[in-house]
């Protein structure tokens, strides 16, 4: 779907209607990507259309580019490193790119994939085995 979605209240029941049909039957799963500043709903309206495709049919998953932060040591070496902006998740190069890519990879082939997950609260990643399957 190259088109993109109105972001007009409704919008992600409008996504989950425009992507279901292209959803169902699939062999590999359908990556769709949202974007937008931070504080704008892409979280809240992600698991929307994602509960909305699971009534229809297709199973989805969200994978939020703030599970992929990197820990906060990592984050505090950077900071001293090359800059203290690197303290803060968020900033360009705080995301652990490389996990990123490997989570896409294994959904892009239909492989099993657990998705990471970042704790706000205590500015960690989640332990693995918290991970959604």
């Amino acid at each position: 779907m190259s088109d993109p979605i109105d972001v007009a209240p409704g919008w992600p029941d409008r996504l989950a209607r425009a992507v279901a049909p292209t959803a169902r039957g699939r062999a590999t799963p359908l990556v769709v990507g949202l974007c937008g500043p931070q504080g704008s709903g892409k979280s809240t309206g992600a698991a929307r259309v994602a509960a909305l495709l699971a009534r229809e049919g297709p199973r989805a998953a969200v994978l939020s580019s703030d599970d992929l932060y990197l820990p906060r040591a990592a984050r505090a070496a950077l900071a001293a490193e090359v800059h203290p902006l690197f303290a803060t998740p968020g900033v360009p190069g705080t995301h652990a790119v490389a996990l990123g890519l490997l989570t896409l990879a294994a959904l892009r082939d239909g492989a099993p994939v657990v998705l990471p997950r970042f704790n706000k609260a205590t500015d960690e990643p989640r332990p693995a085995d918290e991970w959604r399957r």
